[in-house]
């Protein structure tokens, strides 16, 4: 039962990593759309929108390369990570 749980807690880590980079991998190939988008709540700039946008790509490539390499032994990057899925969950709910 151990071994189930070793290998499904590593299972779920490879999904979330690869959700985080394909999400940023995404983002990044559509950088001005998504920086249009952060624009249009109208809390930034378009300028600033396109910091923002960077800094939140940047941030969603890093925390899917941490959790494939495993630092998510870490109790700060598992708060890091669920803080960060709940924002782009509240993002969405806010678009819907």
């Amino acid at each position: 039962m151990k071994k189930i749980k070793t290998y499904l807690s590593i299972l779920i880590r490879i999904v979330l990593a690869a959700l985080f980079i394909y999400g940023a991998y995404l983002k990044m190939i559509q950088f001005e759309s998504f920086e249009f988008q952060i624009a249009e709540m109208q809390f930034f700039s378009l300028e600033g929108s396109g910091y923002l946008a960077f800094a939140l790509i940047a941030v969603e490539f890093f925390i899917g390369f941490w959790l494939l390499i495993g630092f998510e032994r870490y109790i700060f990057w598992k708060w890091f990570t669920v803080i960060f899925l709940n924002a782009f969950n509240i993002y969405l709910i806010y678009l819907w």
